[in-house]
């Protein structure tokens, strides 16, 4: 899969997750709707100040954007760390979980 289509679609779901319109996270990333539109369809690149922006924007580490969802196991993975990361208080199950899911998935490779 293409990173542009990977980092757009990301873009996408976690504004669409935060019910926030394409047209608020524009005006406030200073983009047009249609330059917004094009990253999250993987038509355009964005710069990587712009990809910095997003990261504090959302509040979130650049990796989350580059990873492809469309695999299971990574779109549980970084629903336990989006929801690690949002949390106003570290929850160490989930931390627990989610490394146990790693540590087990090694051993069965």
């Amino acid at each position: 899969k293409d990173i542009k289509r990977i980092f757009g679609a990301n873009l996408q779901k976690i504004r669409k997750s935060r019910s926030l319109k394409q047209e608020v996270v524009a005006a406030d990333l200073g983009l047009s709707t249609n330059s917004l539109s094009k990253i999250e369809n993987g038509i355009t690149w964005p710069h990587a100040r712009l990809i910095t922006e997003i990261m504090k924007y959302f509040e979130l580490p650049a990796f989350i954007f580059f990873i492809d969802r469309d695999n299971d196991f990574e779109a549980y993975k970084i629903s336990v760390i989006e929801n690690i990361t949002n949390s106003a208080e570290i929850d160490y199950d989930k931390i627990r979980a989610l490394y146990q899911i790693d540590v087990s998935r090694k051993r069965t490779k």
